[in-house]
């Protein structure tokens, strides 16, 4: 499958997408998602849009943790599919002081240009106010 997936991963998909047994197809997407992800994070981000059926909250934090070794935006904005109320606002939590520590003007921007959930923004917010400064 991994060869698949890295030789033409929207057919790995489309074959993945005709699998009959739940389990095996739901397993099947998310290590195709995990090996997309090495390659090409817009592509897997993508393929997780298209296909949320198949994503479970496990690899969407895989997928957003994998994202903030290359762009963290698609991450931080796949956080919110997270089924999870507590898991999801752990991750919005995580996710921002892991991006913080990286590029604190990138999440600033993010955060400008994005809105996140009520239940979360506070903390967030408070957050991006007391990392996003660098060092004094």
């Amino acid at each position: 499958m991994s060869e698949m997936v890295k030789a033409d991963p929207k057919g790995a998909i489309d074959f993945i997408q005709g699998i009959t047994d739940e389990g095996f197809q739901t397993h099947a997407f998310n290590g195709a998602v995990r090996q997309i992800g090495f390659e090409d994070i817009q592509l897997a981000a993508g393929f997780i849009d298209a296909n949320s059926d198949f994503v479970t909250d496990e690899v969407r934090s895989m997928f957003i943790g994998q994202a903030h070794g290359s762009d963290p935006a698609p991450g931080a904005s796949a956080i919110a599919n997270i089924h999870d109320e507590s898991r999801r606002h752990l991750t919005y939590l995580e996710c921002f002081r892991r991006w913080l520590e990286r590029d604190p003007a990138a999440v600033t921007q993010w955060r400008a240009e994005n809105d996140l959930p009520e239940s979360v923004r506070p903390s967030v917010d408070g957050l991006i106010e007391t990392l996003g400064k660098g060092p004094q």
